[in-house]
């Protein structure tokens, strides 16, 4: 994106990274897990439900938003 682009009110964006796997619990069993982690501030989370991680991720979001546009953590 162009540097001008972020000044013509292009919406505010966020970058996280999701991992997503089956962990085996025996028996026949597995679960999923997921990480998710928050680029810029490199906070990582380890979850079990997809509620979790759009939970964490609305969360972050607006704990950025009412910290401000410099805010990164």
């Amino acid at each position: 994106m162009e540097g001008s682009a972020l000044l013509t009110g292009y919406p505010r964006s966020y970058l996280f990274t999701v991992r997503v796997w089956e962990e085996e619990l025996g028996g026949g069993r597995a679960e999923v897990r997921m990480e998710v982690r928050h680029v810029l501030s490199g906070e990582t989370r380890h979850l079990r439900t997809w509620t979790e991680l759009a939970a964490y991720m609305q969360a972050k979001i607006e704990t950025l938003d009412t910290a401000g546009p410099d805010a990164a953590g």
